[in-house]
């Protein structure tokens, strides 16, 4: 098995490309030193299959701002009917649904981190993890406090008298 045949696989359609700069390497992999010929940086066969699994496992799964605002929605829906049911059903169902939101975020986390090794523009990629991070975590926080906050009103309401 040649050494184009190992980094193609099966897949007859696979485009090596650099790491890091995304070039084409599909001249470069029959000679004995895998290097990029335009930022040089070294590369191997296996990071090449592994790059190119990534990028059909994106085209795939792809990702949405849904898995962003999910969580925090879940929280924000799901917290009235335990605010309804009580303060100890709504602490717990508010809960679960934090940590299935959580799960959640980590998961879309996940993929953005598999994408961002997918291809050579790991920069904007860890830009786009962080700020992944940092709106999931934003959107769930607000949700929390928008939960915590109608719970307290709903139960000096409640327990006022006030309501109708």
């Amino acid at each position: 098995m040649t050494t184009s045949e190992h980094a193609a696989g099966s897949e007859p359609d696979m485009q090596p490309r650099c790491p890091r700069c995304n070039y084409d390497l599909a001249g470069t992999l029959e000679q004995s030193e895998h290097c990029c010929p335009e930022c040089g940086t070294h590369w191997t066969i296996e990071e090449l299959t592994i790059q190119y699994e990534a990028q059909q496992y994106i085209a795939r799964n792809p990702l949405g701002l849904g898995w962003v605002f999910m969580p925090g929605f879940l929280v924000l829906l799901i917290a009235p009917i335990g605010i309804m049911a009580g303060t100890t059903t709504f602490l717990m169902t508010l809960l679960i649904a934090t940590c299935y939101a959580w799960y959640r975020i980590a998961q879309w986390a996940r993929e953005l981190h598999r994408r961002s090794f997918a291809n050579g523009r790991t920069r904007l990629n860890r830009v786009l993890y962080v700020s992944g991070w940092t709106l999931g975590l934003v959107g769930l926080n607000a949700a929390w406090i928008a939960a915590v906050v109608g719970g307290i009103v709903f139960g000096i309401v409640r327990f006022t008298g006030r309501g109708g």
